[in-house]
């Protein structure tokens, strides 16, 4: 998406559709596992690192062009 140089907007929608579908990837694999407490996966924890980085990335740019 870098060399496409997508209007801001793009970038917020591609990141809040990761987020969404992680989000319901997460509920179904806990009702899958009521019995079992949850656990934090490696992935997990990557893939909330990097959603984190691009969404603060995303928010700090928007600030920016708005001032």
């Amino acid at each position: 998406m870098y060399l496409l140089n997508p209007p801001i907007w793009y970038l917020k929608s591609t990141i809040n559709n990761l987020k969404v579908l992680h989000q319901a990837t997460h509920m179904r694999d806990q009702q899958k596992l009521r019995e079992q407490p949850p656990t934090s996966s490696d992935d997990q924890d990557v893939y909330s690192c990097w959603i984190d980085y691009f969404s603060d990335a995303i928010n700090s740019n928007s600030t920016q062009t708005e001032e």
